[in-house]
C-alpha cells in the first residue's frame, strides 16, 4: 500500500506540471526554465521530481493505469497545501485497497499467461528436437545435443580450457534470430568453458575452419531461467557456429 501511495504522489508532480502548461504564460524556453532554478534546493527538487515522475509514468503506462491529470493535480495540491480532502480517510483507503487488489489480479493473470506460454514453449522445443533427430544429416550425442556438420574443418580442435574465435547466429526454433556476430561485423572471442553447455560440448566436436549447426535442448542452454526477453524458459535453441581460431 505504501508503494502505491508513493507512486500516486510522484505522478502528481507530472500532473501538476501538465496543468500549468495549459497557460500560454507558462510556455517557456529551456533557458528561461533553467534560470528559474535559483538555488541548489530548486535544482535538486526539480531533478528528483522529473526523474521519479519519468520512472513512475513509464510503469503506469506499461500497466495501462488510467489517470486523470486534473484530479491527480488537485489531490496532490490539496494534500500539500493542507486543504481538506474531497474524500474521507476511509473512502481513500477503500479506493486504494481496491486499486491494489485490481493490480494484484492483473499481475496474477499475467503470471498465469506467462506460465502457459513457457509450458507451450517447452512442448514445442521437445517436439522440434524429436523430429529433428530423425534427419539423416543430424547427429545426437549422449547428452542430447544435436548437431549437423555444414563444413568440415581441417585445423586444431579446442579443449574445455581453450579460447576460441567464432562467428555465430542464434535462432529460436521458429527461425527468429536473437543474437549473431555477423550483424556486429566482428567475431566472438571466448573461452570454451564460459558458454552454455551445448556450446561447450559442440565446440569440442569441431576443427578450425569448420562450420556446424547446433540444436540445443533447453537443459543445455538457458534452462528454466531463460535469457532476456526473447529466450523464454525451457527454450530449445539453434546456433550456426563457424570456428575461426583456437588458442
Amino acid at each position: 500500500m505504501k508503494h502505491v501511495i508513493i507512486c500516486l504522489l510522484a505522478i502528481a508532480l507530472i500532473a501538476g506540471a501538465q496543468t500549468k502548461k495549459k497557460s500560454t504564460k507558462e510556455q517557456k524556453t529551456k533557458q528561461s526554465q533553467a534560470s528559474a532554478l535559483k538555488s541548489n534546493r530548486d535544482s535538486l527538487s526539480y531533478a528528483l521530481g522529473f526523474n521519479i515522475a519519468t520512472r513512475i509514468m513509464t510503469d503506469f503506462a506499461k500497466n495501462e493505469i488510467p489517470v486523470s491529470a486534473e484530479m491527480f493535480s488537485k489531490g496532490f495540491t490539496d494534500m500539500f497545501t493542507g486543504n481538506r480532502s474531497d474524500l474521507s480517510d476511509s473512502a481513500t483507503q477503500t479506493i486504494l485497497m481496491n486499486f491494489q487488489m485490481e493490480m494484484q489480479k492483473k499481475q496474477q493473470e499475467a503470471a498465469n499467461d506467462y506460465k502457459e506460454r513457457v509450458e507451450q514453449n517447452k512442448a514445442a522445443g521437445e517436439a522440434f528436437l524429436a523430429a529433428n533427430a530423425k534427419k539423416d544429416s543430424v547427429k545426437t550425442t549422449a547428452s542430447g545435443l544435436q548437431y549437423k556438420v555444414i563444413r568440415e574443418g581441417k585445423g586444431s580442435t579446442p579443449t574445455d580450457s581453450s579460447t576460441v574465435t567464432v562467428n555465430y547466429r542464434g535462432r529460436l526454433i521458429d527461425g527468429t534470430v536473437f543474437d549473431e556476430s555477423y550483424g556486429r561485423g566482428e567475431p566472438l572471442v571466448i573461452k570454451v568453458n564460459q558458454v552454455i553447455k551445448g556450446w561447450t560440448e559442440g565446440l569440442q566436436l569441431m576443427k578450425v575452419g569448420g562450420k556446424c549447426e547446433f540444436y540445443i535442448p533447453s537443459d543445455l542452454a538457458y534452462g528454466e531461467q531463460g535469457a532476456g526477453q526473447m529466450i523464454l524458459p525451457n527454450s530449445a535453441l539453434i546456433f550456426e557456429v563457424e570456428l575461426l581460431g583456437v588458442k
